[in-house]
């Protein structure tokens, strides 16, 4: 019995390491993809005020 107990208490860290490692995964996923299209949004507005601001 208290063989078994030790081995659920060592899974549940093991479950909880897991579910906090994925969930930072997914916050840098997140964060990452925020950048990119805050970046590609940049660019956009870069060249839309290069193409149709320009000449003004």
């Amino acid at each position: 019995m208290a063989h078994s107990g030790e081995f659920h208490s060592k899974m549940g860290k093991i479950n909880f390491f897991k579910s906090w490692i994925s969930a930072f995964e997914l916050i840098v996923a997140i964060l990452t993809v925020g950048m990119v299209s805050i970046n590609c949004m940049k660019q956009g507005l870069h060249l839309f005020h290069l193409f149709f601001g320009g000449g003004h």
